[in-house]
């Protein structure tokens, strides 16, 4: 047999060979040992060396029938085992193996299975970590407290098996077993996935019962090892079976295939053997081969392998002498296995005695072929499978059952089979876990490639330096060597594995190339692995690998060791980079390039036409194969006797399916679905239903691709992918044009001709179309279902539906809506804000906002009183000093902030206390509310959070003390004390104040539209919908829990997609939640607007501004996105509703944009016109079609275990009704729409679908514009369609209407009509003026600005304008080290209002002139702080957060915290400095305009301004202010993002073909120029500056058409037809970089780089740009009512 140990190659490490991998361990001890724990080294104990599994027969016959179940020398042990579970390996009893041990209380358990699926504990998931902390446990440690199962049952033997050699063989434990045999000690095993040997010939007894007992540990030392992505079980879970064998056995046979170079149809094939002699060592025994074919005919005749006997070794290892078979057998006329055609050949191999009779006959099913590379004519290998190239279509498979867990049965695995061959997989890998041994059969039988892998993962401990695991530690040499050796022995002669992997994500290191060296001397199949081995050991080593200056190679290098590179976590720029990069040339296997987490999948068709365009790329692997999720029993408390007395199968009622998320505890469901995400990442459920996923991957997938070339002409390419299959005679293309959901033609493509690798063009004849609504749907199928089909597979390989008339508005007849109803009454209700400052209110000043659509005095009587409270009174007594009425105030309808002034005239007295109360009183009923109800604004020192208010004092009034003699004041008899003159307390006090005892409350707000059907109500201050009922009936639901709406949404239940790009689970998923989620967090401008159209037609308008940071303190309305929404309510009920999106880049990236509905949960019935039946997204449509579809609202919410996905798209009504049928239609007269159907809102976190179906509500999303399933990260985005992303920056309006309906077939006719003098949500367009300058900020390039600068056209970030740059004037400071800041944009000076006495807690700054003497406009460097001289008060972000817009001001000096700043000096003016805070990384900035959210915070920013900081606001002084200590400034100053300089602006000048783009500082245009390559002698259109003034200067396409993108804009030259674009390349960091960010290896020093360039348009996020003008570059803020809140500084 082949020396699969070559000690040579590894001499250092003989012995651990030796022992690892040449036969058994033979101890002899029956007492356990510590191998489980803290000894990784010993890996087993008198186990059998790993071998191809190979069960004897009586008969040559029995032996081509293969069917080792069948053969009398085969024992299943499969059934029920008695069975005790515990907790720490202390607890198991130590003589539970002996036969005498009762087992009375134990329970039975099935093998194989896990005890987990059993209702013994629960699974544990862990996606890139260990069940333990790495923290508290040292490997090979592990936590005493562990799961240990012990087993036992009775066999008994066969008497005839007596003089055999008898074995018992385990094909899976979980994760080491000691076994025993009637009480002795058998052997010890690890490896979770592979098969356990064991010899017990010594311990039975032959004919009687005999006790087997196993002890089985879920974690051992070897964990350490098996950290894989999957469910961590414990059991015996795999078959498990007793053996015989002659005392001469065949014990291992190896099959090398070699195909004839002279002739392909023949082949020689290497036989080696392993033959063990026990007891009498026979000397005239030999071998012979045969060879019979799928029929049971021989083709190969019995020959005999070598010309001599066996010899055997002199010395016996395990109990045998050992010999080694070589011989050959060569066979002609072939059948080829291959994944298509899956032939085996049925090889019978006879050991026989020097009569030539059988002694030992064994058999093993082969599959004929050759895989290994070839060169293409550009020197890249490619993969070949019987000299073909071979491309993988495959999935990641881990083998688990929602019912069974780990055990899966050979029947389950069959129906995955099945389905994947259906699904047109042609592959299966197991990153890091073995498949099971029946699995790899099956894969034999039924034709998938499979990638064999070592049970091998340590990601969690795979990147640590020197504790790396297993990295270069030698200790893990011997558990790595027999995991390779248990994967390589066992799946050595199977057809399917078509390369080795010797595990997942483990890093690198000598023991890894110790087993890659091994490999390499012992098998000629290739390796694959996704991590990187040292350099020493390339051979091969390209340029690029030699360009690494450390030892490893690094993912980013893209080179391996291994034969084929895997691409693991690449994106598709970097997967380009490499296909691109002739230097390398190794086959690329993408592992993972998407995959089925959550709702997730789309852009699949992205890699696979990547995959199939370059030769590179020999195929890829989805992940995964299915969800690890088990049914477990819902009554927890007895879950073992429900399992054990009814099964799921008998019961399903009785069980629902669990993921992990379910087994631990976690703080919230938003942490336990985080944790536990990744193991619901299949294209198939658990139970095996289909995911919208798994039929988007079929297509891509097919072997016979439809791609069109032009749809509307009906012309598309067939092309044949497969290897060995022509079209002709297998398969069948048809077609069928629909409209309205109805054929209106069909037909067949006949005649069509392609051998395999071969493509052609088709003309389908769709016969008359319409304008409108036309779609035609192309299958492929097999012309005959193949035999390894499932009975239920329609034969359908590819399906998809074509638009041919561009279908993107819904279909009309023409006629328009009756909405004609009772007229409409409109009742309102806001009550007005009053508000004032204390000093306001001293000079009679209050704010008024009346948010009505009437006039203030028309609705209400202004009632006000001063009350005052004299304390120098005997007994002070509050009195009415003055009231009054206002009749007429002047306030007209929705108006905001007038300051409305009050006659107080108040004198007040000295230390007096004061209270103004201001009432409101109704002059006529509103609604409820009936006429003559009053309410009061009070305004005293504690409301107004002040010590007083300051009046003028009439100091006459103040009366003097009388004092005795002694200096003391007196008391009268009474004892009060005594006064003379002043304001004495009266006798008789008249105006006497009471507070009332019973006060009204102000009424609530509400606007009501209604007439005899139609009732809404409409928050006012929302803007959102209360209610609205028809005839009575809820249209939108109501109650606790359910939110008013329609909901402005940025935000929907995060998809696999969104998890993958970082927008779910991060900063940006938490921001767009937020303002989804939160009413308050939209800020709704100017109130709501209600307009009568016309009597039975009303129009409400509301605008929000949705800002990036917090309004309450300041608003840059250029950072804010902007939602509009216009409400048109019609008479009989209907409601058209008109939505605009204005995004600005600041918001976040959103995942849709939509209205979410909370409508009746009475609606439980769902039909809709659109794509169906699933699930689709504008990345994923394979597998629908445009049609009327039902549904129900659970069904459509249980189609996935945990909530994801589920939107439906391109759909022109969806209609949600009750049992009777009424219900409402939801259409569009503008475009067609997606939804979503839920029962909670998508930003309440939900575990299982199943929890939210008996929810109130039920939650509808309207969806203008949809991200794709697959997000797709920057890199991505170039790759995939337009239509998959939502561009930050972007806009969008879209419309619907709601009608209330009685039927289904009402609700499609209602569809069809249109609505009537509907209002439309307006959003500002980007206009484009020729002659005016814009700034050209690209949107993909984090926002940088396309620049001229010294070395060239390039994007980088704004580089400042006059705002943000500030001359550093020292000629005029005040102290020596000091300097002034003057600003270029005013020539005005940084200057405070004054200083402060009193410790103001702040003080504000500005721009004034310069003024001797005022010392505080000199400013020094005190470390990081910009100190104000001689105040004591450093410039400060008054806010911790420091965001555009911020306040900045005077604050004490701290030392550190928000007050830091930096100063960068001009490169070529050092006197030219920008000023950055060192917290937020924003520049101090001049502001342009200066506004405020209300009339109250600009009367107190015109309060700090004008007056100096100490003036005390609480008491009222006739002195003069002191001005020494002041300085009237203007203006205001903030913190902004650097903004474009003039080298970074663009004048457009207009072109009769379009536009010509001049940059403001050079005066070069931005042109297209072929240049010469000084090498290659070739030209290339390259980007640059032309400047027509330059006669040397050759001529360039300087004309440019600029169109708009959905508010971004395109920029494309006119001659050449190519787009302005910004690229992201990899390059190395410099030296300086390496510093600043802190990387001392070079493998980290890469980073992204934006480059500017041109490319075909093809409307990806890299092509758009912003435009930017100088009125959109100015900076404006608001303040908002917290404008002046010091948050303090950063201690």
């Amino acid at each position: 047999m082949k020396n699969r140990l070559k000690l040579t190659l590894v001499a250092a490490l003989a012995g651990v060979l030796a022992i690892s991998l040449f036969g058994c361990k033979n101890d002899t001890s029956s007492q356990e040992g510590n191998e489980w724990r803290d000894n990784i080294s010993l890996v087993s104990r008198n186990k059998e060396s790993a071998h191809t599994r190979l069960i004897g027969y009586d008969s040559v016959e029995e032996a081509v029938a293969a069917s080792p179940e069948d053969s009398k020398y085969y024992m299943s042990l499969n059934g029920d085992w008695y069975f005790s579970l515990y907790y720490n390996a202390d607890e198991v009893p130590g003589t539970f193996m002996n036969s005498d041990y009762s087992v009375d209380g134990w329970n039975t358990i099935p093998v194989p299975s896990n005890w987990q699926t059993r209702g013994y504990s629960v699974p544990t998931y862990t996606h890139d970590s260990y069940a333990w902390s790495t923290v508290d446990y040292d490997a090979p440690s592990i936590p005493d407290e562990n799961e240990i199962g012990v087993y036992r049952r009775e066999v008994e033997v066969p008497a005839d098996w007596n003089g055999q050699e008898v074995y018992i063989s385990f094909d899976g434990v979980e994760s080491a077993c000691y076994v025993y045999v009637n009480g002795t000690l058998v052997g010890y095993g690890e490896d979770s996935y592979t098969s356990k040997d064991f010899r017990v010939t010594p311990y039975l007894k032959f004919g009687q019962s005999n006790t087997i007992a196993v002890k089985v540990f879920k974690y051992v030392d070897a964990s350490w090892l098996e950290a894989q992505d999957t469910l961590k079980m414990g059991g015996i879970y795999r078959d498990v079976y007793l053996y015989a064998a002659p005392k001469t056995e065949i014990k291992d046979i190896y099959i090398d295939t070699t195909f004839s170079k002279q002739n392909t149809s023949e082949a020689m094939l290497k036989i080696s053997a392993d033959v063990a002699a026990y007891g009498n060592v026979p000397s005239d025994h030999y071998m012979t081969g045969a060879i019979y074919d799928q029929d049971g005919n021989c083709v190969v005749e019995d020959t005999k392998l070598t010309n001599t006997n066996i010899v055997f070794s002199q010395e016996k290892k395990g109990g045998a002498a050992l010999a080694e078979v070589s011989g050959r057998l060569s066979i002609s006329n072939f059948t080829t296995w291959s994944a298509e055609n899956p032939y085996r050949y049925t090889f019978v191999f006879v050991l026989r005695d020097g009569n030539g009779n059988a002694v030992h006959t064994v058999s093993y099913k082969y599959g004929i072929r050759e895989v290994g590379f070839t060169t293409d004519n550009e020197g890249n290998k490619v993969f070949t499978i019987n000299g073909q190239p071979l491309t993988l279509y495959g999935v990641v498979y881990y083998e688990n059952s929602a019912v069974n867990g780990k055990a899966m049965t050979k029947e389950e695995m069959i129906s995955d089979i099945k389905k994947m061959k259906e699904l047109n997989i042609n592959a299966v890998r197991s990153p890091g876990q073995p498949l099971s041994r029946t699995f790899i059969e099956l894969c034999d039988e039924y034709g998938l490639y499979v990638i064999s892998d070592m049970n091998l993962e340590t990601e969690p401990v795979s990147l640590q330096g020197a504790q790396s695991i297993p990295g270069d530690q030698n200790i893990w040499q011997t558990a790595l060597l027999d995991r390779m050796s248990n994967v390589y022995e066992r799946d050595k002669n199977s057809a399917s594995v078509i390369m080795w992997s010797f595990g997942n994500q483990s890093g690198s290191g000598s023991v890894l190339t110790n087993i890659k060296n091994w490999l390499i001397e012992n098998e000629s199949r290739m390796i694959l692995y996704d991590a990187y081995l040292t350099e020493e050991e390339v051979s091969d080593t390209t340029s690029i690998v030699q360009q690494a200056e450390e030892k490893e190679i690094p993912n980013d290098n893209y080179d391996t060791v291994a034969d084929v590179i895997a691409a693991t976590d690449w994106d598709l720029d970097k997967l380009n980079d490499v296909v691109q990069n002739a230097e390398i040339t190794k086959p690329i296997i993408i592992q993972d390039f998407d995959m089925g987490l959550l709702s997730s999948g789309g852009s699949m068709d992205s890699y696979v036409n990547l995959i199939q365009s370059s030769p590179k790329i020999m195929g890829g692997f989805f992940a995964n194969w299915s969800d690890m999720a088990i049914y477990v029993p819902k009554d927890s408390e007895n879950r073992v006797e429900i399992v054990k007395n009814t099964p799921y199968e008998t019961n399903p009622e009785l069980y629902e399916l669990q993921y992990a998320a379910s087994w631990s505890d976690y703080e919230d469901s938003a942490s336990a679905l985080e944790v536990n995400k990744y193991s619901i990442n299949g294209i198939v459920n658990a139970d095996r239903s289909m995911q919208s996923d798994a039929y988007e991957l079929k297509n891509v997938y097919s072997a016979i691709r439809i791609t069109p070339v032009d749809v509307r002409a009906g012309r598309f390419n067939v092309s044949n992918q497969n290897n060995f299959t022509s079209f002709e005679g297998n398969y069948i293309i048809s077609y069928e044009v629909s409209s309205g959901g109805q054929v209106v033609k069909s037909g067949t493509v006949d005649g069509l001709t392609l051998a395999a690798g071969e493509q052609k063009e088709i003309n389908l004849d769709y016969g008359t179309v319409g304008s409108t609504d036309y779609y035609v749907t192309i299958t492929v199928k097999y012309a005959q279902n193949p035999s390894w089909c499932s009975e239920s597979f329609d034969g359908i390989i590819f399906e998809k539906q074509y638009d041919i008339t561009d279908n993107s508005v819904p279909v009309k007849n023409g006629s328009t809506a009756d909405t004609t109803g009772g007229d409409f009454t409109v009742t309102e209700f806001i009550a007005p804000t009053i508000t004032t400052l204390n000093s306001e209110l001293a000079k009679g000043n209050i704010v008024i906002s009346n948010p009505m659509n009437v006039n203030f005095s028309d609705a209400f009587s202004l009632y006000y009183e001063v009350i005052e409270t004299n304390t120098y009174w005997s007994n002070p007594q509050p009195v009415i000093y003055t009231s009054g009425t206002v009749d007429q105030t002047n306030i007209g309808p929705y108006a905001e902030g007038v300051v409305l002034t009050l006659p107080l005239n108040v004198k007040a007295v000295e230390d007096g206390v004061y209270q103004v109360n201001i009432t409101l009183t109704t002059k006529y009923a509103i609604g409820d509310i009936p006429a003559g109800y009053s309410w009061r604004y009070v305004f005293s020192p504690s409301t107004l959070s002040v010590e007083g208010i300051p009046f003028e004092i009439d100091y006459s009034r103040t009366p003097t003390a009388i004092y005795d003699d002694d200096g003391n004041q007196m008391r009268d008899e009474n004892g009060n004390l005594m006064w003379e003159e002043g304001d004495p307390m009266p006798a008789v006090i008249e105006n006497l104040y009471t507070e009332p005892e019973n006060e009204n409350e102000v009424p609530s707000s509400f606007i009501q539209i209604s007439n005899d059907r139609v009732k809404m109500q409409i928050n006012p201050e929302t803007g959102l919908i209360q209610s609205f009922t028809v005839d009575g009936v809820d249209i939108f639901a109501s109650g606790d829990g359910v939110q008013e709406g329609p909901i402005g949404n940025l935000y929907r239940r995060p998809t696999g997609g969104d998890y993958a790009a970082g927008l779910a689970g991060t900063e940006n998923g938490d921001s767009i939640k937020q303002l989804s989620a939160d009413p308050s967090a939209k800020d709704l401008l100017n109130g709501v607007r209600l307009d009568r159209i016309d009597a039975g037609h009303y129009r409400v308008s509301l605008q929000y501004a949705l800002p990036s940071s917090d309004t309450s303190i300041s608003s840059v309305s250029a950072n804010n996105s902007m939602y509009s929404v216009v409400y048109d309510i019609y008479a009989d009920g209907t409601l058209n509703v008109s939505v605009a999106f204005d995004l600005a880049p600041d918001t976040g990236i959103p995942t849709e944009l939509s209205n979410i509905l909370t409508l009746s949960g009475n609606y439980q019935n769902v039909t809709w016109y659109g794509r169906g039946p699933g699930e689709t997204y504008p990345d994923k449509l394979y597998n629908s079609k445009v049609g009327q579809y039902e549904s129900t609202v659970t069904d459509l919410i249980l189609e996935s275990l945990v909530p994801s996905g589920g939107d439906r798209s391109d759909t022109s009504w969806v209609a949600l009704t009750d049992d009777s049928g009424k219900g409402v239609v939801i259409t569009s007269d503008a475009s067609k729409f997606a939804f979503n159907i839920s029962k909670d809102y998508p930003w309440n976190d939900v575990l299982y679908s199943r929890d939210m179906t008996e929810n109130a509500a039920t939650i509808v999303s309207i969806i203008g514009a949809q991200r794709g399933n697959n997000a797709g990260d920057a890199a991505d985005q170039t790759y995939m369609s337009e239509n998959t992303m939502i561009e930050e920056g972007s806009q969008l309006q879209f419309s619907y209407r709601i009608v209330p309906v009685s039927s289904v077939e009402e609700a499609s006719a209602c569809a069809k009509e249109t609505v009537s003098n509907a209002g439309t949500a307006s959003i500002e367009r980007v206009n484009i003026s020729a002659n005016t300058s814009y700034a050209l900020q690209s949107l993909f390039a984090d926002e940088q600005y396309l620049s001229s600068i010294a070395d060239g056209l390039t994007i980088t970030e704004g580089l400042g304008n006059n705002n943000q740059i500030f001359i550093k004037n020292s000629d005029l400071a005040s102290e020596s080290k000091g300097f002034l800041l003057q600003s270029l944009a005013n020539n005005l000076y940084l200057t405070g209002v004054g200083i402060s006495n009193n410790q103001k807690d702040s003080i504000e700054i500005g721009f004034a002139p310069y003024e001797e003497g005022k010392t505080w406009q000199t400013w020094s460097q005190n470390e990081n702080e910009l100190v104000a001289a001689g105040s004591g008060y450093s410039l400060t972000q008054a806010t911790s957060i420091g965001v555009p817009g911020s306040r900045v001001t005077l604050m004490a000096s701290t030392g550190k915290g928000t007050a830091g700043w930096t100063l960068s000096a001009d490169v070529d003016n050092s006197t030219r400095v920008k000023v950055r805070n060192n917290t937020s990384g924003l520049y101090l900035t001049v502001v342009d305009n200066f506004s405020y959210k209300s009339t109250l915070t600009q009367l107190l920013d015109l309060r700090e301004f004008n007056n100096p900081p100490d003036t005390d606001w609480d008491v009222y002084t006739s002195k003069a202010p002191d001005l020494s200590k002041f300085i009237q400034t203007s203006g205001h100053v903030t913190l902004w993002e650097l903004l474009p300089a003039d080298s970074q602006m663009w004048t457009l000048e207009s072109d009769s073909r379009g536009f010509k783009i001049k940059n403001n500082s050079t005066g070069a245009y931005l042109g297209i120029r072929d240049v010469k390559d000084s090498i290659t002698q070739t030209y290339t259109k390259t980007l640059v500056e032309y400047n027509p003034n330059n006669a040397d200067e050759d001529p360039a396409s300087i004309v440019w058409s600029i169109s708009d993108v959905g508010g971004l804009v395109s920029i494309i030259n006119v001659d050449y037809n190519l787009a302005l674009e910004s690229q992201l390349v990899r390059t190395k960091m410099t030296d300086l970089e390496k510093l600043h960010a802190n990387i001392t290896n070079d493998e980290d020093a890469f980073k992204n780089v934006y480059v500017l360039g041109i490319g075909t348009w093809k409307g990806s996020s890299a092509q758009k740009w912003n435009l930017r003008s100088s009125a959109d570059l100015q900076v404006n803020v608001q303040a908002g009512e917290n404008w002046f809140t010091n948050e303090g500084i950063d201690e």
